[in-house]
């Protein structure tokens, strides 16, 4: 039996969130290896390496110009995705990227538009759409389980962080909206794909240093669903989705950001109002992201349907932006 090749992969930016999250996911599965890890924090990146049995470089160049490594996950602050992003690319590598691509439409097209031009995959880091979570509750409602949608209701928040980082620099792309508020948009634009979905209003609430620290909007889909979506940082801690529809309705908890031994409550009701409690399995949804990505690297229909989704969130959150002012 012949060896499959691993897709090589080294982690760019080595944040709590790549410590705890991503990493952890890739070392795990047996169709990736991870090859090297890269942060200007030497102690951090020495800590890794003698953890995880793999190799660092002294810059981006020497760990570009490495003809063994095949992938960069980039985890680094997201105003710094689309320059990182270029060279990654330009480099003839394969570039998955944590949430968002990049700060705007533009510069998202210009990186899809390259990833195109020397056949590289990209992806971007939203997780939860590879978890039984959510993938439930998209059957519901393609399954017409609680008849017609009519109204969706989500809010994601964060309480005060002891150590925010990057969200308080806006020279490192400080945006809640980017952040947290992304979550939901992408979520209904998965949901209810490929429906016409239009911004009836939105706002971006700022702070003294004009970062957008909270937002909201009021969507419309197919002139038929109303859908209200809140997002913050600073307040008590949300996490959730409510959907009503003709025929029933779904409340849940922890839609997006979950450990992996969570196990998900769906609270279901009927047309009476009867109410059922479904309990899901736990899952990693980092390793099934990871699992999905590198599906793309050999599939042009994989790697398309990537991009198109990629494209569509920019040009939404740029839309939001946009109704704000």
């Amino acid at each position: 039996m012949h060896n499959i090749k691993k897709n090589k992969i080294s982690i760019w930016g080595l944040g709590r969130h790549a410590l705890n999250n991503i990493i952890p996911a890739i070392y795990d599965l047996e169709s990736i290896e991870l090859y090297g890890v890269f942060s200007r924090n030497k102690s951090i990146v020495d800590a890794c390496c003698e953890k995880y049995g793999c190799k660092t470089w002294d810059t981006p160049d020497q760990m570009l110009q490495d003809n063994n490594l095949d992938t960069v996950m980039l985890t680094t602050p997201t105003g710094l995705h689309y320059e990182q992003g270029l060279d990654i690319i330009n480099a003839k590598k394969h570039f998955w990227c944590d949430k968002t691509l990049s700060m705007n439409y533009e510069e998202t097209e210009e990186l899809i538009n390259l990833s195109k031009k020397f056949a590289s995959s990209i992806c971007e880091g939203f997780m939860f759409l590879y978890h039984p979570h959510f993938e439930y509750i998209k059957s519901c409602i393609n399954n017409n389980e609680i008849g017609e949608v009519i109204s969706l209701n989500c809010r994601f928040g964060l309480p005060p962080l002891e150590n925010p980082g990057f969200r308080l620099k806006k020279e490192l792309g400080a945006s809640c909206l980017h952040d947290v508020g992304s979550y939901s948009i992408v979520m209904i634009l998965e949901l209810f794909a490929p429906k016409k979905v239009e911004i009836l209003n939105s706002k971006l609430i700022l702070n003294k240093s004009n970062i957008d620290v909270g937002g909201y909007a009021l969507v419309k889909i197919e002139n038929s669903i109303m859908v209200y979506l809140e997002w913050y940082y600073d307040k008590s801690y949300r996490n959730d989705l409510d959907i009503w529809g003709s025929k029933g309705s779904i409340n849940t908890y922890k839609i997006f950001s979950k450990k992996p031994n969570f196990r998900p409550i769906i609270f279901k009701r009927g047309l009476n109002g009867s109410p059922e409690e479904i309990e899901l399995e736990s899952s990693n949804h980092f390793t099934s992201m990871f699992d999905n990505f590198n599906a793309t690297i050999d599939s042009n229909k994989k790697k398309n349907h990537e991009r198109a989704s990629i494209l569509k969130r920019a040009q939404f959150i740029d839309k939001i932006k946009k109704y704000s002012f």
